[in-house]
């Protein structure tokens, strides 16, 4: 892999810390590698529902 495609691949996907807090008062902690803040938060609202609290911080590499 050349050192362009390295960059490009590093610059095209971002990991993200994404806090989860339910209704019932359950929180949850993930690290997720997404292609932008949204999707990450997307992909949690889908599989555990409607949050109380959301949010989604991107991790220096």
């Amino acid at each position: 892999m050349s050192a362009l495609q390295a960059l490009c691949t590093r610059a095209s996907s971002n990991r993200y810390r994404v806090r989860h807090v339910d209704g019932q008062r359950v929180a949850r902690v993930f690290v997720i590698t997404s292609l932008n803040r949204a999707l990450a938060q997307s992909f949690v609202e889908r599989n555990y529902g409607d949050p109380l609290f959301l949010s989604a911080v991107r991790l220096s590499a």
